[in-house]
């Protein structure tokens, strides 16, 4: 069942087969126009999940990060491949720091066709 962490946070542990298990979690970060003190409180609760979620589950991060990843490629190769978005916002070190230290990768950096 989904579990609350949040008022920007939600996360549901989902069994498979074979014993297996996917957590899903899904997000909504402040936006820029927030504090730094209020981002860095939503980063820290997300930590303190992911420390939760058993190191055997599948894990999928879902949700608006509020940020773009830009062409980091270069600076990130393993986070956000060579087709980042573009221009940077505020909110992409915090969104790529995060995933760094969490050895998490950004999948959605690819821009859909036109």
């Amino acid at each position: 069942f989904p579990s609350g962490v949040s008022e920007r946070t939600i996360s549901c542990r989902i069994k498979l087969t074979k014993g297996r298990f996917l957590t899903v979690v899904s997000i909504y970060s402040p936006t820029m126009s927030h504090s730094d003190e209020t981002v860095g409180q939503f980063y820290d609760t997300l930590v303190q999940l992911l420390r939760k979620i058993p190191i055997s589950d599948k894990l999928v991060i879902l949700g608006d990060f509020n940020a773009e990843v830009g062409n980091g490629y270069i600076s990130w190769p393993p986070l956000s491949g060579r087709h980042g978005i573009g221009k940077c916002i505020k909110n992409r070190i915090g969104l790529l720091t995060f995933c760094t230290e969490n050895n998490l990768v950004v999948t959605n950096s690819v821009p859909a066709e036109k």
